[in-house]
């Protein structure tokens, strides 16, 4: 496997992690996926969130209720990031944060899960790759006739 390949690989995977909340003490508020999006997880307003004081994910739940404090979340976060934070159940007892894999139901990672990524990836790749073709190719400067296929 070359170098790139095996980037790729690590790229994809980690793509495919998330953290999960328990005490929150280790997730990054910034840095860490662990906020539900369909995108890679993160908070998706950091550039205009970065001078606000809160770091890990622990200072943003009420150890004493184990409820999320939601003024401190609507006061540091956007409206779409507050509300994707506070969708996330937290459970009654702390327990440690861990990571999950998203691409399989049961959130462990396999050999054929992560093979299946990694083969959805080449299939989309390959998909760009032919409707680059195929603009490029009806882009072509031909007579008609010669445009008509079946």
């Amino acid at each position: 496997m070359t170098s790139s390949c095996l980037g790729k690989v690590i790229f994809l995977c980690s793509q495919s992690l998330l953290r999960t909340i328990g005490n929150g003490r280790k997730p990054s508020i910034w840095d860490d996926a662990w906020v539900p999006d369909d995108e890679d997880f993160k908070i998706q307003n950091m550039e205009s969130n970065l001078a606000l004081t809160p770091s890990n994910v622990a200072e943003l739940i009420d150890s004493n209720t184990r409820k999320w404090r939601t003024e401190s979340i609507h006061n540091t976060f956007t409206e779409g990031d507050a509300e994707r934070i506070l969708c996330i159940p937290l459970s009654m007892n702390a327990h440690k944060d861990h990571i999950v894999w998203q691409g399989e139901a049961t959130k462990e990672y396999s050999v054929w899960s992560g093979h299946k990524l990694l083969l959805q990836d080449m299939q989309t790749q390959r998909q760009q790759i032919y409707r680059q073709f195929s603009k490029k190719l009806w882009n072509l400067d031909l007579p008609p006739k010669i445009k008509i296929t079946n």
